[in-house]
């Protein structure tokens, strides 16, 4: 009985949904590589580098210091600060910092760098409004963190690439039976007297059986392809070949030989 069997509509948006999640994570990957990382370096490059304005924390310091018994002239400190060599370093600001408010009534680092943020964010509320920023950033991305990025990209965007075409093709993809022999979408026709073995090693369990032909093997799939006319077909195969030709799922056979693979 002739049959047509189609790609089933479960596998093709399968490899779809893992094709789109790859390329997804791809572009996000290519997005905070290229632009995002870059911009918040930038960003925090552009604060770090502000000096703190002793003029604006006169405004609120005041109170801060009388709750902390600290020196309520920021002037002192904030020279100070302002001459510490590593602003990257935090380890090392930490140390030299104690070292010097040991021996001064000066706020402890965490205050200082709220006292650095508080003077940043006033000095350009405006600048943050218009680049859609709600906070300073305290830590500068690593060179490793860019890369890591890339090397992410590097990785989901060929799978991406992969599972994309392979959904694509799916469209228009079958195979189908008659009263001659099996036929493809992509080419192939194969005559019933040009078929050497049916291999059914794996079609009881996994649905899967291998056509051994004059020109190669056809793999007959009823996962990716629509199972009841793909059983059909396999009974087709069966009808027009001898069944010393059909080797039968309780015998094992060389997996390697049969590999589920492209159809050619």
């Amino acid at each position: 009985m002739p049959a047509k069997a189609s790609i089933w509509s479960g596998y093709r948006w399968r490899i779809g949904l893992i094709g789109g999640i790859c390329l997804g994570f791809s572009g996000w990957c290519l997005y905070d590589g290229a632009v995002r990382y870059p911009r918040h370096n930038d960003l925090y490059d552009a604060f770090v580098q502000l000096p703190l304005q002793e003029s604006i924390l006169r405004k609120w310091w005041p109170a801060v210091a009388r709750e902390g018994n600290w020196q309520a002239n920021p002037g002192p400190w904030v020279e100070a600060y302002q001459k510490l060599p590593d602003l990257a370093d935090a380890a090392k600001i930490e140390a030299l910092w104690n070292q010097a408010r040991a021996q001064n009534r000066w706020p402890d680092l965490k205050t200082l760098m709220a006292a650095m943020d508080r003077v940043r964010a006033d000095q350009h509320d405006a600048f943050l409004k218009t680049q859609g920023i709600t906070s300073v950033p305290r830590f500068r991305k690593r060179s490793i963190d860019v890369m890591l990025q890339f090397i992410m990209l590097g990785v989901t965007c060929p799978f991406g690439l992969i599972f994309a075409i392979a959904f694509a093709r799916t469209f228009g993809r079958w195979i189908a039976s008659d009263a001659t022999g099996l036929t493809t979408s992509w080419g192939q026709h194969i005559t019933y007297d040009a078929i050497r073995r049916l291999n059914k090693g794996r079609w009881a369990k996994k649905g899967i059986a291998v056509v051994h032909h004059d020109g190669g093997k056809l793999v007959l799939d009823d996962w990716k392809f629509e199972r009841q006319p793909m059983d059909q077909i396999v009974e087709e195969v069966e009808s027009h070949i001898s069944a010393d030709l059909i080797e039968p799922a309780s015998v094992q056979h060389d997996a390697a030989a049969d590999q589920k693979g492209p159809t050619t």
